[in-house]
């Protein structure tokens, strides 16, 4: 939700909406804290075992599935959940390799899961998804987030961290 930034059941035609197809080894949601023009937060295929809904998630991000159809393009951010099977999948060609055909279901699944014709399906790696992803995340903090919400600056012009005793910092 825009106005709240709180995560909300999509509806349609007054009641939650539900996609009812095959199978798929991944879940389906969106990545908080990000905003995409005309379609809300951005939506995130998370390969791994069945999550209850709702779940909040740790991953990483290996690529994007981008289509296209009548209602425009979109943009699906596509991570590898920690602690699952492919949790140490790195690339859209590494998920391919250690799990022949996976990329072939997703791209399947989009083309045909919700009824309707599309111009455009295609992959897109982790380099050419990371800069989406960021713009994402830039969108929601210039819409949603203001001065009284952001960290302050160390002498270096940084936000300031808040340490939590378990965190390990690279160069530290």
């Amino acid at each position: 939700n825009r106005a709240t930034g709180l995560m909300e059941l999509e509806q349609k035609d007054g009641g939650p909406s539900y996609v009812q197809y095959l199978p798929v080894p991944a879940n389906f949601g969106s990545v908080p804290h990000t905003l995409i023009a005309g379609t809300g937060n951005l939506k995130a295929i998370v390969l791994g075992p069945a999550l209850p809904r709702g779940s909040v998630v740790k991953g990483r991000l290996i690529g994007s599935l981008n289509v296209a159809d009548d209602a425009g393009a979109r943009m699906q951010a596509i991570f590898v959940a920690d602690n699952t099977p492919f949790a140490d999948v790195k690339s859209l060609a590494d998920l391919d390799a250690r799990f022949p055909g996976v990329p072939a279901i997703l791209q399947t699944w989009a083309a045909n899961a919700d009824g309707k014709a599309k111009s455009s399906i295609a992959f897109k790696g982790r380099a050419q998804s990371i800069p989406l992803v960021g713009g994402a995340i830039l969108a929601y903090e210039e819409a949603m987030v203001t001065e009284a919400d952001k960290r302050p600056l160390d002498a270096n012009g940084n936000p300031q961290l808040y340490r939590w005793p378990g965190a390990k910092n690279v160069g530290e």
